[in-house]
């Protein structure tokens, strides 16, 4: 468990301490305003933090693969010039749907 992470991103302005990643290491400072945040608080937060990271990894990752916008207008306008309307057996079409699926949501 981060709990690290979760503090930060929940008491960015907090003084604190913690001696590795156990909760019952965590120092919190009486100089907060804020109480010091409950075990369950930092796992809910923990939990949420690693669920958006999952999702904007499948992001980057696709967004890394796919080809650059002027490749795909490149792609899109050599098919409508050989009369070809873009649907699911053209080649945009296929490039990305590989993608899609190699990284699915």
């Amino acid at each position: 468990m981060d709990f690290t992470q979760a503090i930060v991103s929940l008491y960015p302005d907090a003084t604190w301490s913690m001696n590795g990643d156990l909760y019952e290491n965590l120092w919190w400072s009486d100089e907060n305003e804020d109480p010091k945040p409950t075990k369950e608080e930092l796992k809910k937060q923990a939990s949420k933090l690693k669920r958006e990271a999952k999702k904007k990894a499948y992001i980057d990752q696709r967004a890394s693969e796919y080809p650059s916008v002027e490749e795909q207008l490149d792609m899109l306008w050599h098919m409508m010039d050989s009369g070809e309307m873009p649907g699911a057996e053209g080649e945009w079409y296929k490039k990305i749907l590989e993608i899609k699926e190699k990284y699915p949501k």
